[in-house]
C-alpha cells in the first residue's frame, strides 16, 4: 500500500471510531497536493459530523429504512449523505460500492439468523439437510428456493436440482 493509501486507510479507521495513529505523510511539500487536501477536508467534515451518532449508525439507519420503495431510492439517499460533505456523485458512488455495501453484506453474512419457521423446516426436510442452516443469508436462500420453485411444484427448474 502506498503512502497516500496508507494515510487515507488510517483516516478511514479514525472515522469508524478506531483510535489509531495517523502516519506522517512523506514527501517534500509542506502541504498536500490540492486533490489530497480536498479529500482531507471532506474527511475532516465527516469526522466532525459523525462523532455522534457515528458513521455506521447513520448508514445503518438508511440501509434498514423500510420506507425506500426501490433500490434506486435507497442508493440516492446514500449518495445524498456523502454529497452533503462536498463529494461528487461519482465519489459518493465509489464510497458506497467500496465501503458501505461490502460492509452491509458482511453484516448480513454474519447475522446469526432468525428462529426456525415452517418454510425453513419444510425445505430442510425436502432437501434432506441434517440440520437447519445457520445464518440469515442461508435461511433466506431456503426461502428463495421455496418461493421460486417449491411453492409451485416446479421441481424441473429448481436451482438445487440443476446442481445434481
Amino acid at each position: 500500500m502506498d503512502v497516500t493509501a496508507s494515510f487515507f486507510h488510517a483516516a478511514g479507521l479514525r472515522i469508524a471510531g478506531h483510535e489509531n495513529a495517523l502516519p506522517e505523510p512523506l514527501g517534500r511539500a509542506a502541504q498536500p497536493a490540492p486533490l489530497d487536501a480536498g479529500r482531507l477536508r471532506v474527511l475532516a467534515r465527516m469526522v466532525t459530523r459523525w462523532r455522534t451518532p457515528g458513521v455506521w449508525q447513520t448508514l445503518r439507519a438508511l440501509l434498514l429504512d423500510a420506507s425506500y420503495a426501490t433500490v434506486e431510492a435507497r442508493v440516492s439517499a446514500l449518495q445524498r449523505v456523502f454529497e452533503q460533505f462536498g463529494l461528487s456523485q461519482a465519489r459518493s458512488d465509489i464510497l458506497i460500492c467500496n465501503v458501505v455495501l461490502p460492509f452491509a453484506q458482511a453484516l448480513y453474512m454474519q447475522h446469526p439468523g432468525l428462529s426456525s419457521n415452517r418454510v425453513t423446516r419444510m425445505m430442510c426436510a425436502q432437501l434432506g439437510l441434517a440440520r437447519e442452516p445457520v445464518g440469515s443469508c442461508a435461511q433466506q436462500g431456503l426461502h428463495y428456493i421455496y418461493q421460486q420453485t417449491c411453492r409451485e411444484k416446479q421441481c424441473e427448474v429448481c436451482i438445487v436440482g440443476r446442481r445434481f
